[in-house]
């Protein structure tokens, strides 16, 4: 029969009544007035579509509900109101999308939770959902597609044992949580099923807690290894089933806590897409020699190399693969990538050599004091200042700046009685250098010694790694307020795209002189170099 609709006086008499059967039928909603001395109520494949308020408030010696394979898509919060004596209560295959914070909180003495088979996507934001079952020794949530739940939802579940959670989407939830605390406090669960849910990463204290564990499924997943260290708490563990995974090495270091498991006594790894290689020599010796039953290996195949694939595993042994060659190119590849590390290395270093050794100069000069080369001839904001410029040139333009440049400019002389008859203390190298400096120590404390830098461009001075250096030295110390500003001569026409980016908005602004040989344009270029010599210092100026 197909009971759409039972009488509030049905079960009116049956006062000694126990179990009741009410499977099967077309029932769209609790019974009311059911007898208060039922114990077992079975009201699986009805047309239930939600339990209300008080739906079962008078069955007061209930211990086991079922209620699979309804339509129940609404579940109010006091809808298991009165059942303080329930042990057992299966929800399979519902449509229950939500569970209210106070919903199981009858349920002290509750033994089995079945909720698997619901559209459970997200548990909501409660952690202390499950908080009230203290005796609940079996759950289970699996196929929901539930990817989101509070870490903390199981902590209180002291008493569980068997944990379902098969079908679900938990690799953002298992992959990030890297303290073990979805799992913490289950010192009792002995069998733990985590199969489909698109696990990759496993963290290696995830299953800290778990002493206790027996039986551990996380078949059909995307698991290709794990962290040396996984299995140290699970010491009791006896059976593992990672079939149907990505596992292509198994190493001593992937199965150390679990051959020294003396409970340990099943391991599947079916269906993984074993590589057949010198790397696996270790797991083939192992299977021959352990005492752990390998589930279905004869059915195990490898999947690579070429050579190997679609042969069957326990064909593969180390006495049947050459690893020599194999470690010839280990060898090889090694020394070939050691070489192009150390080949990049040098490079980097050939290239930055110059500020390379100016910071050393910098951290020597830390650390030893030493005498000043030059008698100041003036200070500027307590820095102490020798020449008026600093000249930059290229070797190859040094007859330019003798000829050209120093004349009626520099203060000095090159040979006795033939001075130069300018008014300002120029450091020209090949004159000022002190014999037996490094070329570091020239160039930064003769800059950091001049109120100004004049760089001669060339295009025999931009192909230099040390001129760069000095224009990028120059630029720094600027910006630190330590020389005034830097003087650009263009001697040949330099293109812009050949000038240094931080010489290039200095040249957009028509901050430069430019040089041409022609009799009124050297006057005209003197007259601007002494004006540019003479201004003071701009503090608002910045050179990108």
């Amino acid at each position: 029969c197909k009971i759409q609709t039972i009488a509030n006086d049905t079960f009116a008499g049956l006062d000694t009544l126990t179990n009741l059967n009410l499977e099967n039928n077309l029932l769209n909603k609790v019974p009311t007035n059911l007898p208060s001395t039922l114990n077992i109520l079975y009201l699986n494949r009805n047309q239930i579509v939600a339990l209300g308020e008080n739906a079962f408030v008078n069955l007061v010696s209930l211990k086991n509900l079922y209620l699979d394979s309804n339509k129940i898509s609404e579940v109010n919060k006091l809808a298991f109101n009165g059942l303080v004596r329930l042990q057992k209560l299966h929800l399979v295959s519902n449509s229950i999308s939500s569970l209210a914070a106070e919903l199981f909180a009858p349920f002290g003495q509750l033994i089995s939770l079945d909720l698997s088979n619901n559209n459970l996507k997200a548990i909501q934001n409660s952690p202390d959902i499950f908080s009230s079952m203290t005796s609940l020794t079996s759950l289970s949530l699996a196929e929901n597609g539930c990817s989101s739940l509070p870490l903390q939802s199981f902590n209180h579940l002291q008493s569980l044992k068997h944990l379902k959670f098969d079908d679900n989407n938990l690799e953002g939830l298992i992959g990030s949580d890297n303290i073990g605390t979805l799992f913490a406090g289950l010192h009792k669960l002995e069998t733990l099923s985590l199969s489909k849910n698109f696990l990759h990463n496993l963290p290696t204290s995830i299953f800290r807690d778990l002493s206790s564990l027996q039986t551990l499924t996380m078949k059909s997943n995307r698991i290709s290894g794990w962290n040396n260290g996984l299995f140290k708490q699970t010491s009791a563990l006896r059976s593992l089933d990672l079939s149907d995974n990505s596992i292509s090495l198994v190493n001593s270091s992937s199965l150390a806590d679990l051959s020294q498991n003396s409970n340990f006594q099943m391991l599947d790894l079916s269906n993984n897409p074993l590589a057949c290689t010198c790397d696996l020599r270790w797991f083939r010796d192992w299977v021959n020699q352990t005492r752990v039953d390998i589930a279905n290996v004869d059915n195990y195949v490898c999947n690579s190399p070429n050579v190997w694939k679609g042969k069957p595993f326990l064909s593969f042994d180390r006495t049947k693969i050459n690893c020599v060659w194999f470690n010839l190119y280990f060898v090889v590849g090694v020394s070939v990538a050691s070489g192009l590390t150390v080949l990049v290395f040098c490079v980097i270093i050939y290239k930055k050599r110059w500020w390379i050794l100016y910071r050393c100069y910098r951290l020597k000069n830390c650390c030893v004091v030493s005498e000043a080369r030059y008698q100041p001839i003036d200070y500027q904001d307590g820095h102490e200042l020798v020449f008026d410029a600093y000249i930059s040139y290229a070797d190859d333009d040094y007859k330019w700046v003798l000829e050209q440049l120093l004349p009626d400019i520099d203060s000095g002389e090159l040979s006795p009685g033939e001075p130069f008859k300018g008014e300002f203390k120029l450091y020209f190298h090949d004159r000022d250098s002190v014999p037996g400096s490094s070329m570091i120590s020239s160039i930064s404390d003769n800059i950091e010694m001049s109120r100004k830098v004049i760089i001669v461009l060339t295009e025999k001075y931009l192909s230099s790694a040390r001129h760069k250096f000095e224009i990028d030295l120059a630029v720094m110390l600027k910006s630190q307020g330590v020389i005034d500003d830097i003087i650009v001569i263009n001697v040949c026409g330099v293109s812009f795209a050949c000038i240094p980016k931080s010489l290039q908005r200095k040249v957009s602004k028509d901050e430069f002189l430019l040089w041409k040989d022609d009799v009124d344009a050297i006057w005209l270029f003197k007259q601007r170099l002494k004006a540019e010599l003479k201004r003071m210092k701009d503090v608002t100026e910045v050179i990108a």
